[in-house]
């Protein structure tokens, strides 16, 4: 595989890194609007896992990588690794704003807070 090929799988999969690190922020707003505990974290985080997992060997299936190289998961952790530097840090703000000026909506007791 030439350089160039790699560097293009490097970039795809950097790009997947990022959003997997917004679906990640997704998950994280999910966990708080449905006040889960600790179990209820960790099937999200086992989710979250699942997600990273099938997210690298599609995009890698469709590139058509075959083995794995370094640079597949090295491109996917830059990805997530820029996302949380940049623009992540804007979209956790955004969403912080959104759930206090909606409110919290507490579906476990089915009510919203006065």
């Amino acid at each position: 595989m030439s350089p160039g090929d790699q560097a293009r799988i490097f970039a795809a999969m950097a790009l997947l890194g990022a959003a997997l690190g917004l679906g990640y922020d997704a998950l994280a707003l999910l966990r708080r609007a449905l006040a889960l505990r600790r179990f209820g974290t960790a099937l999200l985080d086992l989710l979250f896992g699942v997600l990273c997992a099938a997210g690298i060997t599609l995009t890698a299936l469709i590139l058509r990588v075959n083995p794995f190289r370094w640079y597949v998961f090295a491109g996917a952790a830059a990805g997530l690794a820029i996302y949380f530097a940049t623009i992540g840090t804007f979209v956790r703000i955004v969403l912080r704003f959104l759930q206090n000026r909606v409110g919290r909506f507490n579906f476990r007791e089915g009510k919203t807070p006065k």
